[in-house]
C-alpha cells in the first residue's frame, strides 16, 4: 500500500512528461525511432528539447522585457512580475520532467527550482518587476547561465534571437 502513495505523484510526474513532450502516450508507442534510438530515447530527447526551449523563452524575456518592464507604472510592473514568474514556472517545471527522464542533469532542476523561489519571495511580497533588486537579477542570471550550459552541454544550443538579444546589449 506505501506504493500507492508514491504512485500518484510518478503518474502525474510521467503524464506531465507526456504532455510537456507534445504528445500522449499512445502517440509514444506509436512513434518511429530514429535509426539506432529507442522509443525511450527519442522521448527523453524531445523532452529535453521542449525544457531547453521554454528555458530559451524564459531567458529572452528576462534578457529584453525585463528592462523595459521596469520603467513601466505599477500595474504593468506587477503583471510584468506575473508574467516573468509563468515563464520560470512553466521553464522549472519542463527542466524538471527533462531530469526525472534523465535527460538533463539534476543540477538543472535545482537552479530552475531556485530562480522561481527568488522570483516569487518577491511576488508573494506584492511587489512588481522593479522590485526584483539588482542583487537577485545577478543570482536568476548564475542560475540561468548553469542552465543554458546543462542545456548546451545536451546539444541544444542557444536559439539565435537570444544571441542577437545578447549582443544589442538587452
Amino acid at each position: 500500500m506505501s506504493g500507492l502513495l508514491i504512485a500518484p505523484k510518478l503518474t502525474a510526474a510521467a503524464a506531465l512528461i507526456g504532455v510537456v513532450a507534445g504528445c500522449s502516450p499512445a502517440t509514444n508507442t506509436q512513434s518511429v525511432p530514429e535509426a539506432g534510438a529507442s522509443t525511450s530515447a527519442a522521448s527523453q530527447t524531445k523532452t529535453a528539447e521542449v525544457a531547453c526551449d521554454r528555458f530559451y523563452d524564459f531567458d529572452l524575456f528576462r534578457r529584453v522585457s525585463v528592462a523595459r518592464m521596469r520603467q513601466a507604472d505599477g500595474g504593468k510592473g506587477k503583471k510584468g512580475l506575473q508574467e516573468y514568474l509563468d515563464l520560470a514556472s512553466r521553464a522549472a517545471i519542463s527542466l524538471d520532467s527533462a531530469v526525472t527522464v534523465g535527460d538533463l542533469p539534476p543540477k538543472t532542476r535545482t537552479n530552475a527550482d531556485r530562480i522561481v523561489r527568488m522570483i516569487t519571495g518577491v511576488f508573494r511580497a506584492g511587489g512588481g518587476i522593479r522590485d526584483v533588486t539588482e542583487a537577485v537579477e545577478a543570482r536568476i542570471g548564475k542560475s540561468a547561465d548553469r542552465i543554458e550550459q546543462l542545456c548546451m552541454a545536451t546539444n541544444h544550443p542557444v536559439p539565435r534571437e537570444n544571441l542577437d538579444a545578447r549582443e544589442k546589449g538587452s
